[in-house]
């Protein structure tokens, strides 16, 4: 759901504030996931790893997404 109203977020706005504030809450999710993932590959826990790789892939897609619309890199 989190993942659905972020986009959602980014389709409606065009204020360049909002989607850096937005940007920045991402990365923010992005290096979490990154953690959780971390912990799920030292536990060795396969279902952790699956869910927290799609998790990854989708905020992956909403940076790029952010990035195009701030034309930033």
């Amino acid at each position: 759901m989190k993942i659905m109203q972020m986009r959602e977020d980014i389709d409606c706005t065009t204020c360049q504030t909002i989607l850096k504030k937005l940007f920045d809450d991402n990365e923010k999710v992005i290096i979490k996931t990154c953690k959780l993932l971390s912990m799920a590959f030292l536990q060795n826990n396969l279902e952790d790893i699956f869910k927290y790789t799609a998790q990854l892939q989708y905020w992956k897609r909403i940076r790029e997404t952010l990035v195009e619309k701030l034309a930033i890199s």
